[in-house]
């Protein structure tokens, strides 16, 4: 055995001489580690030496495959920190633990045959040892500090030049893959983001079982959270992705078991992650802000076409248009409730179809009571049977009252986003004050036009049809009715009832005339129809069905006296509607002078 003064001098030389070698070289920790391992081997003389490298991660001291030809392979590859103690009370091992600068290590030296060296010498190796290890771990923490700074700086540099999440992302695998080889990693993030499907991207999970993972609890609590798994030989940590206004996602690692990841790179990555965080924030309010943009330009012309006093019709296709442009919607409906249930025109097919009464019945109780939108991503009703498993129903309300329901469909699940069901709920809402007005102008305008008794055309506007026909139309059929003795109805049963026989007529003849025909209240008890493109014999024959119709439904039974007159282009003579009026009265005065209840055309 070396004596203790020349022990002394050989130490402080070489850990001297060690210690300009390694702050002159690019050594690596493993390096550093084996270099001293040998040196102290040198100095105690033992069968074996090992050293262990305390992972706090996987809370175990991990053996360092240093291969010194002194059968280090006898010792095991992992000790559990509380066992520690254990090598201490071995008389045949001596162990030295060091704390560098957050780093710990382990060395074991098994001595044969209770060979030990004295121990002055031992205190006096570990403490030139633990000296030698505190300059050289100050040294590495300046010069990784240095290199981790520098790394931030870059990433940062990289990172914040950008709103584009991809290149985000990107650039964080890039700087991750470059400095940690052996692990993998995945993002998970708060919010679905559209990203290169290259990218390890997963968005959390929220349910009963993810809320025990501690992924989640990082993503809640803001703090990194690591766990061992030796079943499938690995450990995770998840470092959460924190912004200045919340936290956006977290960032798992996947580091192998036999893998040394060290206490600085906790600080490391935190930092690392929070960097992330920041530019992931400052992306995704970019992205919000973009769409908020979009969405108020988008709410902003709408409301402003809606205010250029549309109709009902032009008000229903511009929602429309703005529902397939926004939603890829496969169906769109739109229902009345002003007065009654009434599909509007402009719907798709499948709202004008039987298919669909159960589903409307169901909108139409729920919009009824709670007056709220409907958001369903995933619809299911054995009863209705319904095809599509997107749902969103909008009511449009004014002054309390349910004016309408915006009814949009999809096939697929989930088809729309919760970010889309507010633009339209936005859009809808800007709506309701336009179709109200509309509504009510339509109103307006009907009770200016109809007869308010029997629901008929007032005179004057089968007049104004009539006149605008004849000077760009071909041909007309006009048809006088006249209700027979209708003065005995009134006599005999009073005029409430005489009213009802006129609302009975009104109703036949409404049933009866066809598509594209008028009919009007021409006063008194005299009925008019105005078939435009009709010639005189069709007239005649409508005439005479309507005419027998009415005897048949009404109550008390009355009879139809009729005059029917045509017009064309082809006509010799003066074409007006004073004209036509003169001729087809007098056919109709023929008809109540040759005994009523008959149809004569003119």
């Amino acid at each position: 055995m070396t004596s203790i003064p020349n022990l002394y001098g050989i130490v402080h030389q070489s850990y001297f001489e060690l210690l300009s070698t390694i702050t002159n070289k690019s050594y690596n920790k493993i390096e550093i580690i084996v270099i001293l391992l040998e040196k102290m081997g040198e100095f105690l003389n033992p069968s074996s030496a090992v050293v262990y490298y305390y992972d706090e991660f996987k809370n175990i001291y991990q053996r360092m495959d240093a291969d010194l030809n002194l059968n280090s392979k006898l010792e095991p590859k992992f000790i559990l920190k509380e066992d520690v103690f254990k090598y201490k009370k071995n008389d045949v091992k001596i162990t030295f633990p060091f704390t560098v600068d957050q780093e710990e290590f382990l060395y074991v030296f098994t001595f044969t045959n209770r060979k030990l060296p004295s121990e002055e010498n031992v205190e006096f190796v570990k403490k030139e040892t633990e000296t030698l290890l505190k300059m050289i771990g100050k040294f590495r923490v300046k010069k990784r500090s240095n290199w981790y700074y520098q790394e931030l700086f870059e990433l940062s540099k990289r990172i914040f030049a950008t709103y584009d999440m991809n290149t985000i992302l990107k650039e964080i695998s890039g700087r991750l893959e470059r400095n940690y080889s052996e692990i993998s990693y995945t993002f998970f993030l708060s919010q679905d983001t559209e990203v290169s499907a290259s990218l390890p991207v997963k968005t959390m999970e929220y349910n009963d079982i993810e809320t025990e993972n501690l992924s989640t609890k990082a993503f809640q609590t803001g703090e990194l959270q690591s766990e061992s798994k030796p079943e499938i030989n690995a450990s995770y940590i998840y470092a959460p992705l924190t912004g200045k206004q919340g936290i956006y996602g977290v960032l798992e690692i996947n580091v192998p078991l036999n893998t040394s990841f060290p206490k600085m790179g906790k600080q490391f990555l935190i930092e690392f992650a929070h960097v992330a965080g920041k530019a992931i924030e400052a992306a995704t309010l970019f992205q919000n802000s973009k769409h908020q943009v979009s969405d108020l330009t988008i709410i902003n012309d709408t409301s402003h076409q809606l205010n250029s006093n549309l109709d009902l019709g032009e008000i229903v296709s511009l929602l429309k248009e703005q529902i397939q442009s926004t939603c890829h919607a496969a169906d769109v409906g739109f229902i009345k409730f002003y007065d009654e249930y009434e599909i509007l025109s402009g719907s798709s097919a499948f709202f004008h179809t039987s298919d669909n009464m159960l589903f409307m019945d169901y909108l139409y109780k729920k919009t009824k009571a709670y007056k709220e939108p409907l958001f369903i991503g995933n619809f299911s009703d054995e009863e209705m049977l319904l095809p599509y498993r997107s749902v969103m129903a909008f009511p449009m309300v004014q002054a309390g009252k349910v004016l309408s329901l915006t009814v949009i469909l999809h096939r697929d699940s989930y088809h729309f986003s919760f970010d889309q069901f507010k633009l339209m709920q936005a859009i809808i809402q800007h709506s309701a004050l336009a179709m109200a007005n509309t509504i009510l102008k339509d109103k307006l305008k009907e009770a200016v036009i109809k007869d308010y008794l029997t629901g008929l055309y007032s005179r004057n506007f089968l007049e104004e049809t009539i006149e605008r026909h004849m000077r760009e139309g071909e041909r007309g059929i006009l048809m006088l009715f006249d209700i027979d003795d209708f003065k005995k109805i009134n006599d005999s049963f009073g005029h409430h009832v005489g009213d009802q026989v006129l609302i009975q007529v009104s109703s036949t003849l409404m049933n009866h005339i066809g598509p594209g025909n008028i009919a009007a209240r021409w006063g008194g008890e005299e009925i008019a129809i105005y078939a435009p493109n009709m010639n005189l014999e069709e007239g005649y024959i409508l005439a005479e069905a309507i005419s027998m119709q009415v005897e048949l439904t009404t109550d008390p039974t009355v009879t139809l006296s009729s005059g029917v007159s045509a017009w064309n282009k082809e006509m010799k003579g003066d074409q007006d509607m004073l004209t036509l009026f003169l001729r087809t009265d007098k056919a109709l005065y023929e008809a109540k002078n040759n005994g009523k209840n008959q149809v004569i055309k003119n």
